[in-house]
């Protein structure tokens, strides 16, 4: 079995720090390991942001796409963003918000279904466009998307040492964990200099 051709820029370095020839990693076998790599990375960052249209799904409920990971923000049919609303506000404010019914989104709900579902707030009409679902997303399987390669190349290390039980597998981890304290911290650097509002 062959190896995933968008990781194979990455074959190399690995098996030279790891001084693996082949015969234990096969291209197959790495692919898997850079794969789980660029999932954890992009679990851990949130640094992959997609966007999907939410039509209001039966009783309110509706299904988020299957790389969702957290939301991001939520733009209505009408331009404007709406908030994310806590079941428990809602409970306070209206008891059983789910039998509230109306025609115009006011909110979405990430924290009362079970994970992969939102609910909208009111419950509008079945098959009605509600908006747009902006959110942090896992890599996908078989395309290098990260852009911190070094991060992926550590956490790959990190795996690829704790199966052949080499005790510098923790060493490779603390970097990986590092870069993303890094990039957190540089995302963070960045959004306190952009300045905010809102443009129409």
């Amino acid at each position: 079995m062959s190896g995933v051709s968008g990781y194979e820029k990455l074959y190399d370095e690995l098996r030279i720090t790891l001084r693996d020839t082949g015969l234990q990693f096969t291209d197959a076998l790495l692919s898997e390991v850079i794969g789980e790599a660029q999932r954890e990375y992009s679990l851990m960052s949130g640094e992959l942001i997609a966007r999907s249209p939410i039509r209001a799904g039966k009783g309110g409920v509706c299904a988020v796409p299957a790389d969702f990971i957290y939301p991001v923000k939520f733009i209505g049919t009408d331009g404007q963003e709406k908030p994310f609303y806590s079941w428990r506000y809602l409970n306070d404010q209206y008891g059983d918000f789910r039998k509230v019914c109306g025609s115009e989104l006011r909110g979405v709900i990430f924290d009362f279904e079970s994970f992969g579902k939102m609910r909208l707030f009111p419950q509008l009409p079945e098959g009605t466009e509600a908006g747009t679902l902006y959110y942090a997303r896992l890599a996908k399987a078989d395309e290098l998307e990260v852009n911190d390669l070094e991060a992926v190349k550590d956490h790959a290390l990190f795996q690829m040492f704790l199966l052949s039980g080499n005790n510098a597998a923790g060493e490779y981890y603390d970097r990986f964990v590092n870069r993303l304290n890094e990039g957190a911290v540089r995302k963070r650097n960045l959004r306190s200099a952009v300045r905010r509002g809102r443009f129409y």
